[in-house]
């Protein structure tokens, strides 16, 4: 995958996560549960790659957190948040 399509991929997943963690439990389970299901490979940079695998990552484990015990997940929320934030700023 290029680049750009990266950042834009990188944007989103700022994004959703921002607006995740302010939604109804549901509404936050159905968004970071679909930015753990994102996992088309394309990207040249192996950096870049790992960024974006850490972010899916971190997404899967707080979709399986929040679908566990709700939206007491803190410490997912920010290693997602956290994920998303590196793979951005390596393509900015």
């Amino acid at each position: 995958m290029r680049e750009k399509e990266s950042l834009i991929r990188a944007r989103y997943a700022v994004s959703v996560l921002r607006v995740a963690r302010g939604s109804p439990i549901n509404d936050a389970i159905k968004l970071v549960g679909g930015l753990s299901r994102d996992w088309l490979d394309m990207e040249p940079d192996e950096k870049i790659a790992k960024a974006r695998i850490s972010c899916l990552k971190a997404c899967e484990q707080l979709a399986e957190t929040l679908r566990a015990s709700g939206p007491s997940a803190p410490q997912e929320w920010d290693r997602a948040e956290r994920a998303a934030a590196s793979w951005l700023k390596l393509l900015e």
